[in-house]
């Protein structure tokens, strides 16, 4: 299981970097496609 936790960690940080890109997207007008990509 200990191999698990990396990539646990990785998800999370790619998880982090799309809510990022979505909410600069959705900051740029396209909030309904964003809602819609999730």
């Amino acid at each position: 299981m200990i191999d698990e936790q990396p990539s646990r960690t990785l998800y999370v940080k790619v998880r982090a970097n799309l809510i990022r890109s979505a909410a600069s997207f959705a900051g740029s007008g396209g909030t309904i496609a964003t809602e819609a990509s999730f």
